[in-house]
C-alpha cells in the first residue's frame, strides 16, 4: 500500500512545523473547520484531508474516525488506500468492526483486494475481532498475486493456526518463517513438526539466499533454546561456512547481516571456533558503526575478546553509548585496576573526539561507579576526588572507615568547583566537622549556585543544598542566609522558581526551631517567639508597622518596644496563646497573619 506525497498535505505540514507549540492546537482546529465542508468537492481535496486527519491522529489530535470508514467504501482507489491507512491507526476494536463488511467485500476485488490484506497485516487489534474475514483472507494459491500477504493476513487473524513450512517456493519458506518468529516473540510458542525442522535444516544446507539462511538461523536459534533442536556437526560446518573468512574484504550487506547471525548462532551453542573469534574482531575493529554495534554487542552478550574491546572502545570514545555500555560490562574484578590505570587515555580520546567536558566527565564516572565494586579505601577515595559524578550514579558506601571519609572531605569541602558539591552534601556526617564549618560552606554554595541558576543541572544541585541544610550546621544561621539570600534573588529577573525553594526551606526550617520566620511581602519579613507562656516578641524591619495583635475579640497591649541596628522589637503579654491575628502594614498595604504557636 502506497500513496504518492499529496502537495496539499505537504503544505500543511511545513505551515504547521514553523508554527511555535503554544498556536499547533488552534491551527489543527482552524484545519479541521476548514475540512469539514470541503469534503464533498473534489476527490483530490478529499484524499488530502483524509490524510491530513491520519497527520493529526498521529500528532495525538483527536479526529472523527468515521471518515476513515467512509474512505474505505469510496469507489476512489487512492481515497479508498487513504481510507485504510487512516483505519490502521485506529485504537480499539469498535471502528474497525464497523469495517468488516467494506474489508469482506474488498478482499473478492483483484484491484482493492492489496489494500484490504495489508490493513488486516497492519491492524493493532486483536485478530479474533476480524475472525469473520477468515475465509475470505484464505490463500487461494498461485493465481492470487497476493498470495504471501494473504498468508501474513491468515495467521494475523488466526495465531493459535498451526504453520506448515514445506513448500517449493523459497520465498514462501521465508514468509512462513518470519510469520513464525512473529508468533514466537508474542506467544513464546513454536509449534514445529519433526518434518517441518527436517525440511528447513536441508533448505538451510542447499539454499543461497541469505535473507533466507539468516530467518532459518533464527528459527534454528529458538528450537534450540525451547531443546528442540541439537545441531549435529555438519549443521555447524555449514553455519560457520556462511562467516566472512578473514581475506574477504568487500562483501554485500545481507552477506555480512547473515555471517553476523550465523556467528551468534554458534556462541548461543557454545561453539567459539577461530573463524567466530576472527570474524567478531573484524566487526569490532570496522569503520562500518553498524558492524560495530553488532561486534560490541556480542561481546557484551558473551564475553569475548575482552583486552582487544576494551582498548578498541577506549580509542572510538567513551562518549558513544555502545562504547561506554561495553567497557562497563567487561569491567571485573581481574581487571579493574588496569582499567583505571587508562583514565587519562580514556580522556585524551574524547577529547579528541570532540566531546563536551560535561559528557567526559558524565562518562568517567559511569565507569568509575562500576569500579566502585571492586576497589577500597585509599583508591576509592582518590576515584571521588578526581571524579566527583560518581557519587551521582553511586552513592558513597557508608561502610568506608571514617577517617577516610573525614579525609575527603578536607580535600574537597574547600573548592568552589560546583561539580564536587554533591559529592560534599554525601560526605556530610553528624560530628564529622563543626556546625559553624558547615553553615559557612552552605553560604559559599548558596551564593555561587544562586548566580548560575539558569542552568538546570545548578538548580538540581541547589535542591540538594536546601536539603542539607535542614539538616546539618546552625539551622537558625541557616535560616537567616536563606532570608538574606531571598531578598538579592528578588532583585532579578526570571528567578520565582529559586524563590521558591527558598521560601519553603526557610518555612521547613520553622518547624525545626523554637522562633519563626514569616514573609510578608517582596523582601519584607517578620520573626516571632514566644518566650514563656504569657509572652510573644515580634521582630521587625522599622518599613513595616504593627496595625494590632489579636486573641479572639481581645486586644493585646504591647509591653515594650525598642529599636536597634535597624530592627523594631515588640513585646506582648498574652493569657491564651492560641487564634493570635497579626495586622502588619508596609506603606499603603496592610497584611493579616495568624501566629501559630
Amino acid at each position: 500500500m502506497s500513496t504518492r506525497v499529496d502537495p496539499l498535505l505537504a503544505a500543511f505540514i511545513s505551515s504547521f512545523r514553523e508554527l511555535p507549540s503554544c498556536k499547533k492546537e488552534s491551527a489543527i482546529i482552524r484545519e479541521k473547520r476548514k475540512m469539514i465542508p470541503s469534503n464533498g468537492s473534489e476527490p483530490y481535496i478529499r484524499h488530502s484531508n483524509v490524510l491530513k486527519s491520519i497527520y493529526m491522529k498521529m500528532l495525538s489530535y483527536k479526529v472523527n474516525e468515521i471518515d476513515f470508514l467512509n474512505a474505505c467504501e469510496s469507489d476512489i482507489l487512492r481515497i479508498k488506500t487513504a481510507g485504510y491507512l487512516g483505519l490502521m491507526a485506529m485504537e480499539g476494536n469498535e471502528h474497525v468492526i464497523m469495517a468488516i463488511n467494506t474489508i469482506m467485500k474488498d478482499l473478492r476485488k483483484r484491484e482493492t483486494r492489496n489494500d484490504a490484506l495489508t490493513s488486516i497485516c497492519n491492524l493493532s487489534n486483536d485478530g479474533h475481532a476480524l475472525s469473520n474475514l477468515m475465509g475470505h483472507v484464505c490463500p487461494n494459491g498461485k493465481g492470487d498475486p497476493f498470495h504471501k500477504k494473504a498468508l501474513v493476513a491468515f495467521f494475523r487473524l488466526n495465531p493459535d493456526a498451526r504453520v506448515s513450512v514445506i513448500s517449493q517456493d523459497s520465498s514462501e519458506v521465508y514468509v512462513k518463517s518470519q510469520i513464525i518468529v512473529d508468533i514466537f516473540k508474542k506467544t513464546e510458542r513454536i509449534d514445529l513438526t519433526e518434518n517441518d525442522i527436517l525440511f528447513l535444516l536441508s533448505l538451510f544446507m542447499k539454499s543461497s539466499d541469505p535473507f533466507l539462511k539468516i530467518k532459518l538461523l533464527q528459527i534454528f536459534g529458538i528450537l534450540h533454546s525451547k531443546n528442540q533442536l541439537t545441531p549435529d556437526k555438519s549443521l555447524l560446518d555449514s553455519i560457520e561456512g556462511a562467516i566472512i573468512p578473514p581475506q574477504d574484504k568487500v562483501r554485500l550487506q545481507a552477506e555480512i547481516a547473515l555471517a553476523i547471525e550465523a556467528a551468534e548462532f554458534l556462541l548461543k551453542v557454545g561453539k567459539e571456533t577461530p573463524r567466530v573469534e576472527t570474524f567478531i574482531l573484524r566487526l569490532i575493529e570496522s569503520q562500518n558503526p553498524n558492524s560495530r554495534y553488532f561486534g560490541f554487542r556480542m561481546v557484551r552478550k558473551y564475553k569475548i575478546h575482552r583486552s582487544i574491546a576494551i582498548d578498541c572502545c577506549i580509542k572510538l570514545g567513551l562518549h558513544r553509548d555502545q562504547c561506554l555500555d561495553t567497557l562497563i560490562s567487561l569491567i571485573t574484578r581481574n581487571n579493574h585496576k588496569s582499567i583505571y590505570r587508562k583514565r587519562e587515555e580514556m580522556i585524551f580520546y574524547m577529547e579528541k573526539r570532540g566531546a563536551s567536558k560535561q559528557a567526559i566527565n558524565t562518562s568517567l564516572a559511569a565507569v568509575f561507579s562500576k569500579l566502585t565494586q571492586y576497589v577500597k579505601d585509599e583508591l576509592l577515595i582518590k576515584m571521588y576526588q578526581e571524579i566527583p559524578e560518581v557519587c551521582l550514579k553511586t552513592p558513597l558506601d557508608k561502610n568506608i572507615p571514617k577517617g577516610y571519609v573525614l579525609k575527603l572531605f578536607k580535600k574537597v569541602c574547600v573548592t568552589v568547583n560546583c561539580r564536587y558539591f554533591p559529592l560534599i552534601y554525601q560526605l556530610l556526617q553528624p560530628g564529622m566537622g563543626n556546625e559553624e564549618l558547615y553553615t559557612a560552606i552552605f553560604e559559599r554554595h548558596l551564593n555561587i549556585l544562586t548566580i548560575k541558576r539558569t542552568r538546570g543541572w545548578e538548580t538540581t544541585i541547589l535542591a540538594k543544598l536546601l536539603d542539607c541544610m535542614l539538616n546539618f550546621g546552625v539551622l537558625s544561621r541557616n535560616r537567616d542566609i536563606l532570608v538574606s539570600k531571598y531578598k538579592e534573588v528578588l532583585k532579578e529577573r526570571d528567578s520565582s522558581d529559586i524563590l521558591d525553594m527558598l521560601l519553603n526551606t526557610i518555612y521547613l526550617l520553622n518547624a525545626r526551631l523554637e522562633d519563626r520566620t514569616i514573609h510578608i511581602t517582596s523582601e519584607h519579613f517578620i520573626y516571632f517567639a514566644f518566650s514563656g507562656s504569657h509572652s510573644v516578641e515580634l521582630r521587625m524591619e522599622l518599613s513595616l508597622e504593627v496595625e494590632s495583635l489579636t486573641s479572639g475579640e481581645l486586644d493585646i497591649e504591647k509591653t515594650y518596644e525598642r529599636v536597634s541596628d535597624g530592627i523594631r522589637t515588640l513585646a506582648y503579654y498574652i493569657e491564651n496563646a492560641s487564634g493570635l491575628k497579626l495586622n502588619v502594614s508596609v506603606g499603603s498595604q496592610t497584611y493579616a497573619l495568624d501566629l501559630e504557636v
